[in-house]
């Protein structure tokens, strides 16, 4: 199999704050969660849920008395998915909604919070480039909130500084993306608790540039993770005049999707004993290390990393 390929465009090499617009598309997903060792009510949970199932399971579980206390959606082949975790216990009337678009979202959390509803959970998702969202109100008496939802990393930074000076604290946050731009969905409370932090955009690998992969065989669902398992980790930047620098594979892999679909972020890391000859304000081509003679990756040519210029 050949004929997959890697793009990346003129990044931040020193933050990696970059996001490639080119082509791509992934195929697989990942999860994050955590448990808790401890006595509790019954529950259950769910992932990879179609919408239809996962309205299916909802209405199976609240039938048998699980309220449902935590949601998460995201995009598979353009197509929302859903994982989900219900509790079997009592509590305040509830409501909750899936595969709203951001004018849905709002006119339903505008009827809600009428009749004395306010959201406890809220998960933001881009299917087909529009943002979704799917969301948790219950009815119950509580400390003054705010809700936001379809914010920049600069609009959410603002607005959680304004509401931190006025005694917020943030409850819920959900971070997404709509066409290669970060966005945030977040729930703040005027309530009393211990010191807390929050921290947004942060990539817990460090990764220093992202490389993009697209497909090459049509509606192969399992090709990019094989492709990922079989081809090499290493590359080479290289610039006239300065010394080569190694980069690896960081394991931080992003899924997303815009205008032209969905696609895969992997990010890569320069090594550690290269970085102090990282030259600022230079272009970089990079050679990727093969290691198979079938899964292979080729750069778009042209395509350069800038690096940063030094801070005057």
């Amino acid at each position: 199999m050949t004929g997959s390929k890697v793009f990346c465009c003129h990044a931040n090499v020193a933050t990696g704050s970059v996001r490639s617009p080119l082509e791509a598309a992934p195929q697989f997903t990942r999860y994050a969660a955590f448990w808790d060792k401890s006595s509790g009510p019954a529950w259950q949970a769910r992932h990879g849920l179609s919408s239809a199932q996962y309205q299916q399971e909802f209405d199976r579980l609240s039938g048998q008395g699980y309220r449902l206390v935590e949601v998460s959606g995201y995009s598979v082949d353009d197509k929302d998915t859903y994982a989900a975790i219900w509790e079997q216990r009592p509590g305040p009337a509830w409501q909750a909604r899936h595969g709203l678009t951001s004018a849905q979202y709002q006119q339903e959390f505008d009827r809600l919070a009428s009749q004395g509803y306010r959201p406890v959970d809220v998960s933001g998702y881009t299917v087909a480039g529009q943002d979704h969202y799917a969301a948790i109100w219950e009815q119950r008496p509580s400390p003054a909130w705010q809700a936001r939802h379809g914010l920049t990393s600069a609009q959410y930074q603002q607005e959680f500084d304004r509401l931190m000076g006025q005694g917020y604290r943030l409850v819920d946050v959900s971070g997404y993306s709509v066409n290669g731009q970060d966005r945030y969905a977040a729930i703040w409370e005027q309530s009393q608790g211990p010191a807390w932090q929050a921290r947004h955009a942060k990539d817990p690998t460090e990764s220093d540039f992202y490389i993009r992969i697209a497909e090459f065989i049509p509606r192969f669902r399992l090709q990019l993770r094989e492709f990922e398992r079989q081809a090499g980790k290493h590359f080479v930047l290289t610039s006239l005049g300065h010394p080569d620098l190694g980069a690896t594979l960081s394991l931080m892999k992003i899924t997303d999707s815009d205008s032209n679909g969905p696609y895969q972020l992997f990010g890569v890391r320069i090594d550690a004993e290269c970085r102090q000859d990282l030259a600022a304000g230079v272009d970089y081509t990079i050679r990727p290390v093969n290691t198979s003679e079938v899964y292979k990756w080729t750069i778009k040519q042209g395509l350069v990393l800038h690096s940063p210029k030094a801070a005057q």
